[in-house]
């Protein structure tokens, strides 16, 4: 029996749907759990804020309300 000229195709698209659909979901994990962790070290919270004006730290400060940005 001759071997249909599909079934090479077959296999190109089983072997990359097999590595492909993993490498995929890795790689979109990757970009939401460890984006957020690099990006929420050097931020400060809201909890941060809030104490800097109990403790009477802040002299003046700006907020921008397009962007929200708080100059203190």
């Amino acid at each position: 029996m001759e071997p249909n000229k599909n079934d090479s195709g077959k296999v190109v698209r089983n072997i990359l749907l097999v590595i492909g659909i993993p490498l995929l979901l890795f790689f979109g994990m990757w970009l939401l759990i460890g984006g957020r962790s690099g990006q929420q070290k050097d931020k400060e919270v809201y909890s941060d804020y809030i104490q800097y004006f109990l403790d009477n730290k802040v002299e003046k400060y700006n907020l921008d309300l397009g962007t929200g940005k708080l100059v203190l």
